[in-house]
């Protein structure tokens, strides 16, 4: 059986080298949904995986932007805005990045999204009868007999919207990471029949709904999230604490919304680790989507409950769900956002950690800087500062908090770079480094023709056999 699955992937592997043929990286300038659309549709009609790159920036629409097949839609330090003129546009199906048919091969990421719903009607939250279903910001779906398959999001902050952050409905291999969520106001990741998925390293902080939903899907993995709640004065009237950090099950209703489908997806192979819950909200896990069972290998673990009781017990499933007392901790008084130390305070002892750093600085019209840090030695924390802003990074979490974008696994600086205005420090628990000039190598990287986007086909590689390496994992564990 193991040889099939090393073939199974060698035959995958040999497929998609096949697809990403070939490409090109298209770059545009601020515009409306117009100029995305038209560049999108310009890579929709080359060979392989082509790349759309939205220079810094504020994009400010007033309609649909729609992606394809074999695409990836990136930001440089861009924002895509509704502005406070639009309509209601984005009644169901439209989303303010949204798909028309099956697609495959898709990956969006680093770009800002500002759904701008404290500026806009609270009634374009809703449609009759239906709350919270009006924009949602990205939404994937495929169908029941043909699912969208390897659809990636990544590296985004999400923000002000009257719905969904990320939506995907018939989707077959999923990964949503490393993104900032805020005030999506229903869920702000939220699976519907999704087969094969991976939710991490994500912070959420959701207000009146979910902030991760995982209904009628198979194989889906959620961990590594910080999850916690909005508190802010952009709610637009929206409830605040309403929330349920994960709700897990077969598909219920929601806000008018039920399953009519026959030979439903069962909800099963869930797992639930390394998550920290913080703060006041509804439910910390809601085990049943409106009261629909059953839901088959649940498995839930090494979580952290900060300021709240830990609901943790090995083995839930729907013959032994936890009790509402275990499940539903309402705090009576607003915490902070998040509990977990950002700060860190270690010995003040200079040591030669070995450590070193790149910046790469790209000359263009609207030049930037991608800086790098590498280290040797167990560092816990690496601090940067330039210009009167900082930046860190927790190495063991994978976390990023600062005033600078990161960019993959580096940070992403705009405008004429200055060495003199950039300090580099690596901490170890034992003391600390600041980088000299010997240890930081400043490149220039050469302007000319794009070359071929070839990682998006490596991480589709990966996905394709997500679901083989979930299910083993999960049935090995139980």
């Amino acid at each position: 059986m193991r040889k099939l699955f090393v073939l199974l992937g060698v035959l995958l592997f040999i497929c998609f080298s096949n697809i990403v043929s070939a490409g090109q990286t298209i770059y545009i300038d601020p515009t409306d949904e117009k100029g995305i659309n038209k560049a999108l549709r310009t890579a929709k009609n080359q060979d392989g995986i082509t790349t759309v790159i939205l220079n810094p920036g504020v994009y400010e629409i007033k309609g649909s932007i729609i992606i394809y097949s074999n695409t990836v839609l990136k930001g440089n330090n861009a924002k895509i805005l509704v502005s406070p003129k639009s309509n209601q546009w984005f009644k169901p199906p439209n989303g303010i990045i949204m798909n028309k048919g099956h697609i495959e091969n898709v990956r969006i990421e680093n770009l800002i999204f500002d759904g701008n719903c404290h500026n806009l009607p609270p009634s374009y939250a809703h449609t009759p009868g239906h709350k919270h279903d009006c924009e949602k910001i990205i939404i994937i779906t495929g169908a029941s007999n043909h699912f969208s398959k390897n659809i990636v999001i990544k590296n985004c902050k999400f923000a002000n919207a009257f719905s969904d952050a990320v939506y995907f409905r018939f989707v077959e291999n999923a990964i949503v990471e490393n993104n900032q969520i805020s005030n999506c106001q229903h869920s702000s990741i939220y699976f519907s029949r999704v087969i094969n998925g991976l939710i991490q390293y994500n912070d959420i902080a959701g207000i009146t709904s979910d902030d991760v939903r995982v209904e009628s899907s198979r194989n889906v993995k959620v961990r590594y999230n910080n999850l916690y709640g909005y508190f802010g004065s952009k709610s637009n009237g929206a409830y605040q604490g309403g929330h349920n950090l994960v709700q897990v099950g077969n598909q219920g209703r929601s806000h008018g919304y039920g399953s009519t489908l026959k030979n439903d997806i069962q909800t099963e192979n869930i797992e639930i680790a390394f998550n920290t819950f913080s703060g006041k909200h509804r439910n910390t896990i809601w085990i049943d989507a409106a009261g629909k069972t059953p839901t088959k290998n649940l498995w839930i673990h090494d979580n952290e409950y900060v300021d709240m009781p830990a609901i943790e017990r090995d083995g839930y499933s729907a013959e032994n769900p936890p009790s509402i007392e275990e499940t539903e901790e309402v705090f009576s008084t607003l915490k902070k956002i998040l509990k977990r130390d950002y700060t860190f305070q270690y010995l003040n002892i200079p040591m030669d950690l070995k450590a070193s750093a790149t910046v790469v600085y790209h000359n263009y019209t609207t030049p930037y800087s991608i800086v790098t840090v590498e280290c040797e030695e167990d560092i816990e924390v690496i601090k940067l500062s330039y210009d009167g802003k900082t930046a860190r990074y927790f190495v063991e979490r994978d976390m990023w908090v600062g005033e600078f974008q990161n960019v993959g696994s580096g940070w992403y600086i705009p405008g004429e770079f200055d060495a003199k205005k950039l300090k580099i420090t690596v901490y170890s628990k034992n003391g600390f480094k600041t980088l000299s000039d010997e240890d930081i190598t400043i490149e220039y990287a050469v302007i000319g023709l794009a070359s071929i986007n070839l990682d998006l086909f490596t991480y589709i590689s990966t996905l394709t056999i997500l679901g083989i390496s979930i299910t083993r994992s999960i049935r090995r564990i139980l």
